[in-house]
């Protein structure tokens, strides 16, 4: 189940101006063609189509079945050209049309429900319901027998008779689109607490014993767990995220320790401790689930990925955080923010439900600690939902040079002496030479789009906009 690859040469070639695009685009480009041509009548046409594949393959006894599952999400066309076409041989400019198609932001609901079964969707199929959906991003997972890809391409084709019968040739580009998220970078990653019963026994835990070797009979004792060895009780205090943004980080989790005195030797009661984070791993686990259309019944099929949350300027190093480890509102550490644990900028798609594609994630982590040279593990899953980056840059802006900058946020110091005339003079100066460069800028952006309306005409082709 291959997906759509770019299809272009000398007969017809389509080219787009971006690598990436989101719902709500415009896709501009030209549809070109280099090899000589003298017809009288001839289409362009271009098609945008969108589309979400699923395909699973059963064996049973020694017979393999194979189940696929097809929804189309978009189909929108217009006409370019029409008319006579001369292309002299030896040309050394191709012959091209320009075009402009929109991206819509929502599943075309005209496609729904035809010939769909409702049975082989995770989502309502109705009219109504489709077009209230949101454009699935494209994506693409599985291998071998398990897979499924949701994919958008343009497709051009030009169609003129020759010799008295009709030709058509076909050119295809790929087009990316990226999940939107037009609202600003997350705050809130809706932690979940939880808390952890551990203890540990040593006698360590004494003070004024932190660093003494123990003897071959006192570690015989705590091997077997005598009663005499001092034991510290206590709960591991924690707060793990639910909800997870590709590009926000860094992601918080924070740990503190909270000593259980009833339940803690009396010889070591009340004795403050130290605890430290010694090793901590954090993963996330891609579940994708997929509906194919079967005889009787539709079939189900599943599989998981797993990727390492990164952490800067660790990776696989020992760890060496304090945690806290007292009673009352001693705030906990954010071991996250320590570490500078992080969500790959690739590599992970947002959790999404589409009609027979569905995705969901699951962070795990392990962590292991140390109290008195005694160290301890601790672990935990949890959902988690994974939204995409946004696109908003709240807390960014973007400079002339295209680097980002945080200036403009950091208010002007109040106490500080008005500039002089001539200071103010040298301001006024640069204000004007940052004009007249803008003013360049856009002057050549102008040019540049007259440029592209004159090679593609691309009045003449939104005027004859119309659906194939």
């Amino acid at each position: 189940m291959p997906s759509t690859y770019a299809k272009s040469n000398h007969d017809l070639g389509v080219q787009v101006e971006r690598s990436n695009y989101f719902p709500g685009d415009t896709v501009i480009g030209t549809i070109h063609r280099r090899n000589a041509m003298v017809c009288p009548e001839a289409t362009v046409d271009v098609v945008l189509r969108g589309r979400t594949k699923s395909k699973m393959v059963v064996r049973r006894n020694n017979n393999s079945h194979t189940y696929r599952g097809r929804f189309t999400l978009l189909n929108s066309g217009q006409k370019v050209f029409q008319g006579p076409v001369h292309i002299p041989e030896g040309a050394g400019e191709p012959q091209q049309w320009g075009f402009a198609i929109n991206i819509p932001t929502n599943i075309d609901a005209r496609l729904f429900p035809q010939q769909y079964d409702a049975a082989e969707s995770y989502i309502p199929i109705d009219p109504a319901s489709v077009g209230q959906m949101p454009l699935p991003a494209s994506f693409s997972s599985g291998y071998g027998r398990r897979e499924a890809f949701i994919e958008y391409y343009i497709e051009a084709t030009i169609r003129y008779q020759r010799k008295g019968s009709w030709h058509t040739e076909t050119a295809v580009v790929p087009i990316p689109v990226a999940p939107l998220n037009p609202n600003p970078p997350v705050a809130d990653f809706n932690l979940l607490g939880r808390r952890i019963q551990q203890s540990v026994s040593s006698q360590r835990l004494v003070p004024g014993m932190e660093n003494v070797e123990l003897s071959k009979k006192e570690k015989m004792k705590k091997f077997f767990g005598s009663s005499s060895v001092p034991r510290f009780a206590f709960s591991l205090e924690l707060a793990a995220p639910r909800l997870l943004q590709i590009g926000n980080s860094p992601i918080p989790f924070s740990m503190r320790i909270v000593p259980f005195w009833s339940a803690t030797t009396e010889l070591i009661r009340d004795v403050p401790q130290k605890a430290k984070l010694v090793t901590f791993r954090a993963t996330l686990e891609t579940h994708c689930r997929i509906r194919c259309e079967g005889v009787f019944r539709p079939h189900e099929a599943y599989w998981d990925d797993e990727l390492d949350l990164q952490s800067e300027g660790f990776g696989d190093r020992p760890l060496s955080v304090e945690i806290p480890c007292a009673i009352g509102d001693t705030p906990p550490v954010d071991v996250g923010g320590v570490i500078r644990l992080r969500l790959p900028a690739t590599g992970v798609s947002p959790g999404f439900t589409t009609f027979n594609v569905r995705v969901s994630h699951t962070l795990s982590w392990k962590a292991k600690l140390e109290i008195a040279g005694e160290s301890f593990t601790a672990r935990a899953a949890q959902q988690v939902v994974v939204i995409p980056a946004s696109s908003a840059g709240a807390n960014e802006q973007v400079g002339l040079d295209g680097e980002m900058t945080q200036s403009w946020i950091v208010p002007p110091d109040e106490m500080a002496p008005p500039p002089s005339f001539a200071e103010a003079q040298r301001e006024d100066a640069k204000q004007g030479a940052s004009d007249k460069g803008a003013s360049e800028i856009a002057g050549s952006s102008k040019a540049d789009i007259t440029a592209i309306e004159k090679r593609g005409n691309l009045n003449d082709a939104a005027a004859s906009d119309g659906k194939l």
